[in-house]
């Protein structure tokens, strides 16, 4: 692992979005709350400008079955 990366097994910095993830959400403050809300429009911002260039993947849609009442009988 290169000293760029980022170890899953680190602590989250505080405050990140990791850590207030990890607590027990009926102990958030009122800023902990406006720092997830504003995180999580900030990555909606971001997806929806990569979106817009086409810099994101469709999600594969599964074939519908084909199925009659026949196959429940």
């Amino acid at each position: 692992m290169s000293e760029t990366e980022i170890s899953p097994l680190a602590e989250p910095e505080l405050n990140s979005l990791d850590e207030l993830f990890s607590r027990d959400p009926f102990q958030y403050s009122d800023q902990d709350i406006a720092k997830i809300v504003n995180e999580l429009r900030r990555a909606r911002k971001n997806w929806a400008q990569a979106e817009a260039q086409g810099k994101t993947k469709a999600p594969k849609k599964a074939p519908k079955p084909e199925l009659s009442m026949e196959d429940f009988l």
